[in-house]
């Protein structure tokens, strides 16, 4: 009852907003999830109209802590890599997850493991076919700290079928944890990060591939929708979940 709903919090509370009213807390409650923009008739992006509004939210009224620490997976997890044991030792730790109950973050599931090697790390001595057909993989966070085996995977279904696969130097978070956290210059930061990286191989037409859907809908959408960046269109043109490549 305490969220009136997407439209309200978004596009109809807009004009209030940049009269000077209260930003409304309600924008809080929107998860992203683009389920206003599929139903929307008009084709209107509500949600991240939500985002942006979001984003000047938390710049007036402040951020805590427990959005800090969702918004920064990335940099959490590098954190934690060099004592990568002792990180899921701590996560698993009944204290640890009262300490992170006390700020926000529900104890009702376990957190993700952190594996011993990242995917990047161990894509790095990697010994590919050459083939002449390429492919781009863009990881994500999730399959470089917590899950390389499917990026491992990924490759070798790849290399089967005669693709060499390219992970280029440089990527960064796609940015989705930073934008539903409200922190979009960060986000817009990483946005230009990856799309540098990543524009060589889009110019040519290489095919961009995801095998997480978060990272898939930055690629895809909201680069452009959020920042209007340049080369996000040719981004977005290229990329494909991983499901849907090879199919």
């Amino acid at each position: 009852r305490d969220f009136p709903g997407p439209k309200m919090v978004g596009p109809a509370a807009e004009r209030f907003r940049r009269a000077g009213a209260p930003t409304d807390a309600a924008l809080s409650y929107c998860t992203n999830c683009k389920t206003c923009d599929i139903t929307c008739p008009s084709g209107v992006p509500v949600a991240a109209i939500n985002m942006r509004a979001r984003a000047e939210h938390v710049k007036k009224h402040g951020r805590k802590l427990r959005d800090w620490i969702l918004a920064h997976g990335e940099h959490m997890a590098k954190l934690a890599m060099p004592s990568q044991p002792l990180a899921n030792l701590g996560m698993a730790n009944p204290v640890t997850r009262q300490m992170l109950k006390a700020i926000g973050i529900s104890g009702s599931r376990p957190l993700p493991r952190y594996a011993p090697r990242t995917f990047l790390r161990q894509y790095g001595k990697l010994r590919q076919q050459p083939y002449e057909d390429k492919a781009v993989f863009f990881p994500g966070c999730f399959i470089n700290y917590n899950a390389p085996q499917v990026g491992l995977d990924l490759i070798a279904v790849l290399q089967a079928n005669r693709y060499q696969v390219i992970v280029p130097p440089g990527l960064a978070c796609c940015g989705v944890p930073l934008v539903t956290g409200g922190y979009l210059d960060e986000a817009e930061q990483a946005a230009r990060r990856n799309i540098a990286a990543l524009a060589e191989y889009a110019a040519r037409g290489v095919p961009i591939l995801t095998a997480c859907s978060s990272c898939g809908l930055m690629l895809k959408q909201e680069y452009g929708e959020l920042f209007a960046a340049a080369g996000a269109g040719e981004i977005a043109a290229r990329t494909y979940d991983i499901m849907e490549f090879l199919l």
